[in-house]
């Protein structure tokens, strides 16, 4: 089979725009790429009554649209973007399809760095009951500009030219999303492996959160692999050809990433 078709979730506000230079770096390896744009943030009408599971049926929809064709599937999630992404692999597992007579499947998922939430926390949880300080709320859509701002939050490690060409990208996304329960993440890719960017300069998922993260996934006996890049939110723009060869490598191929591989202590 040929290479698998790669398929970006992407975080809360975000555009294709800012991931261009990853998906460039995979297309020019081979690959064919598409990002997903989830309701929650791209419909063009009545965003803001868009939930998860909204996002979760339009990802599941653009899956099935590359496994109908034969296409093995890698997915990716940013942040936000994991959740939709890992919930909406159900018997997209390679064993699961190969049963049911399929002869292509979900072969990897990669957070790139993403949350990824017990079933039923609510991102207001964590906040009093409210959305975080950094989001400014208007008409039932919000935006990342309150608090410290975007600078801050996603591009504290790259040039402030190249950050102010990408802030006026970002989308508004439908102010449901902090208070709507976590779906379960967890049985849908039970057995689909998983790779996990840590990034430890984040501002918005801490590192603690994110090594939290990945030894939870271990210790429920996830297939795990991990690296650590020292980076910000934005791994995809301030390192996007080792962002590129980590996806490379869940995607099947015997590469070296330039990230530091993640060796949890025993």
């Amino acid at each position: 089979m040929s290479k698998p078709s790669i398929i970006l979730v992407p975080g809360s506000w975000h555009h294709p725009k800012h991931y261009e230079d990853l998906l460039h770096a995979h297309e020019a390896s081979g690959y064919e790429t598409e990002v997903a744009l989830v309701p929650t943030t791209h419909a063009e009408h009545d965003k803001a009554s868009q939930d998860i599971p909204d996002d979760i049926e339009f990802v599941k929809k653009t899956i099935h649209k590359h496994l109908d064709q034969d296409k093995n599937v890698v997915l990716l999630g940013h942040s936000y973007g994991a959740i939709p992404a890992m919930a909406s692999c159900t018997g997209l597992d390679t064993e699961s399809r190969t049963a049911s007579g399929k002869s292509s499947s979900v072969v990897g998922i990669g957070c790139i760095p993403g949350a990824v939430p017990s079933p039923g926390i609510t991102l207001a949880s964590m906040f009093g009951g409210k959305p975080p300080p950094f989001f400014q709320i208007e008409n039932d859509l919000s935006m990342p500009t309150g608090g410290k701002g975007p600078m801050y939050l996603f591009y504290n490690d790259i040039s402030e030219e190249k950050a102010k060409q990408h802030i006026p990208l970002f989308k508004s996304q439908s102010v449901k999303i902090p208070y709507a329960a976590a779906p379960d993440v967890f049985t849908p890719c039970k057995n689909i492996p998983i790779g996990y960017i840590i990034c430890t300069r984040d501002n918005v998922q801490n590192s603690a959160s994110q090594y939290q993260t990945v030894n939870g996934l271990m210790a429920k006996g996830f297939k795990v692999y991990a690296e650590e890049a020292e980076s910000g939110h934005s791994v995809f723009l301030s390192k996007p050809e080792e962002t590129a060869r980590f996806v490379r490598r869940l995607a099947g191929e015997d590469i070296e990433t330039g990230f530091k591989p993640y060796k949890p202590q025993p």
